[in-house]
């Protein structure tokens, strides 16, 4: 009678083991839905002045996303979203020629220059468990970087230059690298709210041209992100 207890409770262990090891092969759905998140920039560009300071800008993002299952632990992710991206810097200085030399020329009143940059992003990411890595790509569609200009010190020699602003026009495409974790919030039998972070860094500069107005933007300008995002994924 005890061998035959202990043969069932065998069998029963490699019965549950089974029937786990079915559950865990079960092909993962494919999953859609809304995703809604805010991120915040900062401006790099070195403007070749002293007295920038710079102040995070606050953007958001919104659209769709899906996840397509590749193997146990892995997947593609991939969305389109409308995304934006602001920053805002105070500038005390101005960099000027002065007798043939550079020079930093204090200004009266603070020079602000408040950036805002929208996109159509496309996102294409290898997920790993939770962790993600991939790229980030956006069309413009609207956006620019507005300037208010300081007074220089009256000595008559140093003029600001005039600085019109960047307008739709002359914002490039942006090619982002993304790195973050996608951290699953509770799961029902209809999907799964997803709650994502991730930084962003572009490879593009913002700028396709700015000649005559901020300096080094086209050469430099770049908005190094983080972006907290929530989704909804149904299953398919």
């Amino acid at each position: 009678m005890k061998q035959v207890t202990v043969c069932l409770l065998v069998f029963a262990f490699f019965l549950n083991l089974a029937a786990a090891q079915e559950e865990e092969e079960k092909p993962r759905p494919i999953r859609l839905g809304p995703e809604l998140g805010v991120n915040i920039a900062v401006n790099t560009v070195d403007y070749n002045v002293s007295g920038v300071e710079r102040f995070l800008g606050v953007g958001s993002t919104f659209g769709v996303v899906a996840e397509f299952p590749l193997g146990k632990i892995t997947s593609a992710v991939v969305g389109m979203h409308y995304y934006t991206l602001t920053a805002r810097e105070e500038n005390k200085k101005i960099n000027v020629i002065l007798n043939g030399e550079e020079a930093n020329q204090n200004l009266y009143n603070l020079m602000t220059t408040e950036s805002m940059f929208q996109y159509i992003a496309f996102q294409t990411m290898f997920r790993v468990e939770m962790f993600e890595i991939g790229f980030q790509f956006g069309v413009p569609v609207g956006g620019g970087v507005a300037v208010s200009k300081g007074e220089a010190l009256p000595n008559g020699q140093v003029p600001v230059p005039n600085q019109d602003p960047v307008l739709k026009e002359d914002i490039n495409f942006i090619v982002e690298g993304r790195i973050g974790g996608a951290f699953p919030v509770f799961e029902t039998s209809g999907g799964i709210l997803v709650l994502r972070f991730s930084a962003g860094y572009p490879f593009t500069k913002m700028a396709v041209s700015s000649e005559d107005r901020l300096p080094n933007m086209d050469e430099n300008f770049r908005l190094p992100n983080l972006q907290l995002s929530i989704s909804w994924m149904f299953n398919l």
